[in-house]
Protein backbone atom coordinates (compact mmCIF):
# COMPACT_ATOMS: atom_id res chain seq x y z
CA UNK A 1 0.00 0.00 0.00
CA UNK A 2 1.04 3.56 -0.73
CA UNK A 3 2.08 5.63 2.21
CA UNK A 4 0.20 8.77 3.09
CA UNK A 5 3.15 10.91 2.09
CA UNK A 6 3.28 9.31 -1.32
CA UNK A 7 -0.47 9.75 -1.81
CA UNK A 8 -0.23 13.37 -0.75
CA UNK A 9 2.64 13.96 -3.14
CA UNK A 10 0.76 12.37 -6.06
CA UNK A 11 -2.31 14.50 -5.30
CA UNK A 12 -0.27 17.66 -5.10
CA UNK A 13 1.38 16.92 -8.45
CA UNK A 14 -2.02 16.20 -10.00
CA UNK A 15 -3.48 19.42 -8.66
CA UNK A 16 -0.52 21.39 -9.95
CA UNK A 17 -0.85 19.84 -13.41
CA UNK A 18 -4.63 20.40 -13.31
CA UNK A 19 -4.20 24.05 -12.39
CA UNK A 20 -1.54 24.57 -15.08
CA UNK A 21 -3.65 22.96 -17.81
CA UNK A 22 -6.74 24.93 -16.82
CA UNK A 23 -4.72 28.13 -16.62
CA UNK A 24 -3.50 27.56 -20.15
CA UNK A 25 -7.08 26.90 -21.32
CA UNK A 26 -8.31 30.05 -19.59
CA UNK A 27 -5.48 32.10 -21.12
CA UNK A 28 -6.25 30.70 -24.59
CA UNK A 29 -9.96 31.45 -24.16
CA UNK A 30 -9.17 34.98 -22.99
CA UNK A 31 -6.86 35.50 -25.96
CA UNK A 32 -9.58 34.27 -28.35
CA UNK A 33 -12.15 36.55 -26.71
CA UNK A 34 -9.74 39.48 -26.95
CA UNK A 35 -9.09 38.74 -30.63
CA UNK A 36 -12.82 38.50 -31.38
CA UNK A 37 -13.47 41.75 -29.51
CA UNK A 38 -10.64 43.47 -31.42
CA UNK A 39 -11.95 42.20 -34.76
CA UNK A 40 -15.47 43.32 -33.87
CA UNK A 41 -14.16 46.73 -32.79
CA UNK A 42 -12.19 47.18 -36.01
CA UNK A 43 -15.20 46.05 -38.08
CA UNK A 44 -17.50 48.45 -36.19
CA UNK A 45 -15.07 51.35 -36.62
CA UNK A 46 -14.82 50.67 -40.34
CA UNK A 47 -18.61 50.47 -40.65
CA UNK A 48 -18.99 53.77 -38.79
CA UNK A 49 -16.32 55.43 -40.92
CA UNK A 50 -17.96 54.07 -44.06
CA UNK A 51 -21.32 55.36 -42.90
CA UNK A 52 -19.82 58.78 -42.12
CA UNK A 53 -18.20 58.87 -45.57
CA UNK A 54 -21.47 57.98 -47.32
CA UNK A 55 -23.36 60.49 -45.18
CA UNK A 56 -20.86 63.20 -46.07
CA UNK A 57 -21.16 62.37 -49.78
CA UNK A 58 -24.95 62.42 -49.46
CA UNK A 59 -24.88 65.78 -47.68
CA UNK A 60 -22.58 67.26 -50.33
CA UNK A 61 -24.79 65.88 -53.11
CA UNK A 62 -27.96 67.12 -51.38
CA UNK A 63 -26.42 70.55 -50.76
CA UNK A 64 -25.31 70.86 -54.39
CA UNK A 65 -28.74 69.71 -55.62
CA UNK A 66 -30.46 72.28 -53.41
CA UNK A 67 -28.12 74.99 -54.59
CA UNK A 68 -29.02 74.24 -58.22
CA UNK A 69 -32.72 74.27 -57.37
CA UNK A 70 -32.43 77.60 -55.58
CA UNK A 71 -30.65 79.22 -58.52
CA UNK A 72 -33.17 77.82 -61.01
CA UNK A 73 -36.22 78.80 -58.99
CA UNK A 74 -34.83 82.29 -58.40
CA UNK A 75 -34.53 82.78 -62.17
CA UNK A 76 -37.99 81.36 -62.76
CA UNK A 77 -39.59 83.51 -60.05
CA UNK A 78 -38.08 86.70 -61.50
CA UNK A 79 -39.13 85.75 -65.04
CA UNK A 80 -42.67 84.93 -63.92
CA UNK A 81 -42.95 88.25 -62.09
CA UNK A 82 -42.00 90.15 -65.25
CA UNK A 83 -44.30 87.99 -67.35
CA UNK A 84 -47.24 88.62 -65.01
CA UNK A 85 -46.67 92.38 -65.20
CA UNK A 86 -46.66 92.51 -69.00
CA UNK A 87 -49.60 90.07 -69.22
CA UNK A 88 -51.67 92.28 -66.92
CA UNK A 89 -50.60 95.28 -68.99
CA UNK A 90 -51.64 93.85 -72.34
CA UNK A 91 -54.95 92.62 -70.92
CA UNK A 92 -55.90 96.29 -70.41
CA UNK A 93 -54.67 97.49 -73.84
CA UNK A 94 -57.67 96.63 -75.98
CA UNK A 95 -58.49 100.28 -76.64
CA UNK A 96 -54.90 101.36 -77.31
CA UNK A 97 -54.04 102.59 -80.79
CA UNK A 98 -52.78 99.91 -83.21
CA UNK A 99 -49.13 100.95 -83.05
CA UNK A 100 -49.02 100.91 -79.26
CA UNK A 101 -50.84 97.60 -79.00
CA UNK A 102 -48.51 95.94 -81.52
CA UNK A 103 -45.52 97.21 -79.55
CA UNK A 104 -46.88 95.76 -76.29
CA UNK A 105 -47.79 92.52 -78.07
CA UNK A 106 -44.21 92.18 -79.31
CA UNK A 107 -42.90 92.75 -75.78
CA UNK A 108 -45.37 90.18 -74.45
CA UNK A 109 -44.25 87.62 -77.05
CA UNK A 110 -40.62 88.19 -76.10
CA UNK A 111 -41.47 87.67 -72.42
CA UNK A 112 -43.53 84.58 -73.29
CA UNK A 113 -40.60 83.03 -75.15
CA UNK A 114 -38.19 83.83 -72.29
CA UNK A 115 -40.59 82.27 -69.77
CA UNK A 116 -41.09 79.05 -71.72
CA UNK A 117 -37.38 78.78 -72.51
CA UNK A 118 -36.24 79.16 -68.92
CA UNK A 119 -38.60 76.35 -67.89
CA UNK A 120 -37.26 74.16 -70.67
CA UNK A 121 -33.68 74.79 -69.50
CA UNK A 122 -34.33 74.47 -65.76
CA UNK A 123 -37.14 71.92 -65.40
CA UNK A 124 -34.68 69.00 -64.96
CA UNK A 125 -33.79 70.27 -61.49
CA UNK A 126 -37.25 71.37 -60.33
CA UNK A 127 -39.24 69.56 -57.61
CA UNK A 128 -41.90 67.25 -59.07
CA UNK A 129 -44.87 69.27 -57.81
CA UNK A 130 -43.55 72.42 -59.51
CA UNK A 131 -43.01 70.53 -62.76
CA UNK A 132 -46.65 69.46 -62.64
CA UNK A 133 -47.75 73.03 -61.94
CA UNK A 134 -45.76 74.20 -64.95
CA UNK A 135 -47.35 71.61 -67.27
CA UNK A 136 -50.75 73.07 -66.41
CA UNK A 137 -49.47 76.64 -66.62
CA UNK A 138 -47.86 76.31 -70.04
CA UNK A 139 -51.11 75.18 -71.68
CA UNK A 140 -52.72 78.42 -70.47
CA UNK A 141 -49.79 80.41 -71.83
CA UNK A 142 -50.12 78.89 -75.30
CA UNK A 143 -53.84 79.65 -75.38
CA UNK A 144 -53.08 83.23 -74.39
CA UNK A 145 -50.33 83.41 -77.03
CA UNK A 146 -52.84 82.39 -79.69
CA UNK A 147 -55.35 84.99 -78.48
CA UNK A 148 -52.81 87.82 -78.45
CA UNK A 149 -51.60 86.77 -81.90
CA UNK A 150 -55.15 87.17 -83.24
CA UNK A 151 -55.53 90.51 -81.48
CA UNK A 152 -52.29 91.67 -83.05
CA UNK A 153 -53.50 90.60 -86.50
CA UNK A 154 -56.68 92.58 -85.91
CA UNK A 155 -54.77 95.68 -84.83
CA UNK A 156 -52.50 95.33 -87.88
CA UNK A 157 -55.51 96.00 -90.10
CA UNK A 158 -55.74 99.49 -88.61
CA UNK A 159 -53.47 102.51 -88.48
CA UNK A 160 -53.44 105.88 -86.76
CA UNK A 161 -53.66 108.83 -89.17
CA UNK A 162 -52.01 112.21 -88.79
CA UNK A 163 -54.99 113.55 -86.87
CA UNK A 164 -54.64 110.76 -84.30
CA UNK A 165 -57.72 108.89 -85.48
CA UNK A 166 -57.67 105.13 -86.02
CA UNK A 167 -58.69 104.02 -89.51
CA UNK A 168 -59.08 100.66 -91.19
CA UNK A 169 -56.30 100.05 -93.65
CA UNK A 170 -56.84 96.34 -94.26
CA UNK A 171 -59.32 94.15 -96.05
CA UNK A 172 -62.90 93.80 -94.69
CA UNK A 173 -62.90 90.07 -95.34
CA UNK A 174 -59.75 89.64 -93.23
CA UNK A 175 -61.37 91.79 -90.57
CA UNK A 176 -64.48 89.62 -90.46
CA UNK A 177 -62.46 86.39 -90.35
CA UNK A 178 -60.34 87.58 -87.43
CA UNK A 179 -63.43 88.75 -85.55
CA UNK A 180 -64.95 85.28 -85.99
CA UNK A 181 -61.78 83.64 -84.72
CA UNK A 182 -61.62 85.94 -81.70
CA UNK A 183 -65.19 85.03 -80.74
CA UNK A 184 -63.95 81.51 -80.05
CA UNK A 185 -61.96 82.83 -77.10
CA UNK A 186 -63.22 83.89 -73.72
CA UNK A 187 -60.73 86.74 -73.56
CA UNK A 188 -61.33 87.71 -69.95
CA UNK A 189 -61.30 84.08 -68.87
CA UNK A 190 -58.05 83.33 -70.72
CA UNK A 191 -56.25 86.30 -69.18
CA UNK A 192 -57.62 85.63 -65.69
CA UNK A 193 -56.63 81.97 -65.83
CA UNK A 194 -53.10 82.77 -67.05
CA UNK A 195 -52.52 85.39 -64.34
CA UNK A 196 -53.96 83.19 -61.56
CA UNK A 197 -51.77 80.31 -62.77
CA UNK A 198 -48.70 82.56 -62.58
CA UNK A 199 -49.67 83.65 -59.06
CA UNK A 200 -50.18 80.04 -58.02
CA UNK A 201 -46.78 78.93 -59.28
CA UNK A 202 -45.05 81.94 -57.71
CA UNK A 203 -46.76 81.07 -54.42
CA UNK A 204 -45.46 77.48 -54.65
CA UNK A 205 -41.92 78.75 -55.25
CA UNK A 206 -42.19 81.05 -52.23
CA UNK A 207 -43.30 78.09 -50.09
CA UNK A 208 -40.27 76.13 -51.30
CA UNK A 209 -37.91 78.89 -50.16
CA UNK A 210 -39.71 79.13 -46.82
CA UNK A 211 -39.31 75.36 -46.30
CA UNK A 212 -35.51 75.55 -46.56
CA UNK A 213 -34.98 78.54 -44.27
Amino acid sequence: MMSEDLIRKVLEEYLIEYKESHTIIIIVVLIIIALISTIQYIWTIRKIEGFKSELKKSQIKFSFYNELQIKSLSKIFTTLTDFKRITANISQSKNDNPEHYKKIASLWLKSFIETTEIFSYEKYILPVDLKNKYSYLISNFYTLNELIGKEKQLKSLYYTNESGDVELGGDNEDLNNIHKQLKEFNKQGVFSLAISSIDNLRSQIEKYFESIE
